[in-house]
């Protein structure tokens, strides 16, 4: 039986959540997470056994990234980043609302136009919009790119 969600309940954090790591020589300019295969750098998806070793040890410890939130009154068409999990790889949009339909506001929160389009472009139809899980805008989006490449 694989241990690995013990190991990230251990370490209070969830499978797939991205996070940074810290330890004595300071934080670690890589993303990380956690899967059922081990500890691995989000941007090169390699693997980091040592390191997990590490943290069970408590020679590192997580520094927790914030939630995927964004204001309640973005204005449709601000540009944001979305994706469907922490797994893949985030995707440019124009925000569109917050998703009405009961079961999708747990799921997928937020709808945006869909193929690079806008309220303009898309003259207001919404089924030009795609239901997604993790939204943050675009300053949200580049501070974190700014972060990993320092």
């Amino acid at each position: 039986m694989n241990k690995m969600p013990e190991v990230a309940k251990m370490l209070g954090v969830e499978l797939e959540e991205e996070f940074k790591v810290t330890s004595i020589v300071g934080e670690m300019s890589s993303t990380f997470s956690l899967s059922e295969h081990g500890l691995h750098s989000v941007e090169t998806t390699t693997p980091f056994e040592d390191l997990l070793v590490m943290l069970i040890k408590g020679d590192a410890r997580i520094l927790k990234l914030p939630r995927y939130t964004i204001p309640e009154d973005l204005p449709v068409d601000a540009k944001v980043w979305v994706r469907h999990s922490e797994k893949h790889v985030w995707e440019a949009r124009h925000f569109c609302e917050f998703n009405k339909k009961e079961e999708y506001k747990e799921e997928r929160p937020y709808r945006c136009w869909s193929n690079g389009n806008t309220s303009f472009s898309s003259h207001g139809i919404l089924v030009a919009t795609m239901a997604w899980k993790y939204c943050i805008t675009d300053e949200e989006y580049q501070k974190r790119q700014g972060a990993d490449n320092e």
